[in-house]
């Protein structure tokens, strides 16, 4: 999944037109003082950059990548950046341990107001937030449905002791039965 990933974005840099420039946030992979950032790299390098530190991100062990997280919300709550934002959402929080579904949507629709120069990636954006839009409607369906499964459940057991107990009324009627009718055919034979 992840080599498809990367092949997309690939592709999309390399269809992509233009010749604007953006300066690019260091690195934020160490605790390091920011190296001297050159200013204007052309957007295909910055995207190819992009995309290396987000599978640098990717393939971190997992305490490595719950120790990025936080460095790159600060980062991001400094200076908003959108490719601070993408290494966000698209590096750290493939199973929203990183930030929730909400908060992701909210950076979602923040990084489309920064991603203007490159509307491929806001293509990608907009795809990503149905996506994620579709995940929340089903989570929230999901919660739905087990708390109606909870509760016919909870009722199917309380039919199920009820029934017992009604079987067991039924049981205790048939005994009385068998026995008015033991005591019946001893009154009709004495009378014989």
């Amino acid at each position: 999944m992840q080599a498809l990933f990367n092949f997309f974005m690939l592709l999309m840099m390399l269809l992509s037109s233009g010749c604007q420039l953006l300066k690019w946030p260091p690195t934020l992979f160490n605790n390091a003082p920011p190296a001297k950032v050159q200013q204007h790299i052309p957007e295909k390098t910055q995207l190819i950059s992009l995309l290396e530190q987000s599978a640098k991100l990717t393939e971190l062990n997992p305490q490595q990548q719950a120790a990025a997280c936080p460095r790159l919300k600060n980062a991001y709550a400094k200076q908003a950046s959108w490719e601070t934002a993408w290494l966000l959402v698209y590096a750290l929080n493939i199973d929203f341990k990183c930030m929730p579904l909400n908060k992701t949507l909210a950076l979602l629709n923040e990084m489309q107001t920064l991603l203007i120069p490159f509307p491929e990636l806001q293509w990608l954006n907009k795809s990503k937030t149905n996506t994620l839009k579709t995940i929340k409607s089903l989570q929230t369906s999901n919660i739905r449905n087990k708390k109606r499964l909870k509760t016919k459940t909870r009722r199917l057991k309380q039919s199920q002791l009820e029934l017992e107990a009604t079987q067991n009324q039924l049981k205790e009627m048939q005994d009385k039965i068998q026995a008015l009718k033991a005591i019946e055919t001893r009154i009709n034979k004495k009378t014989k």
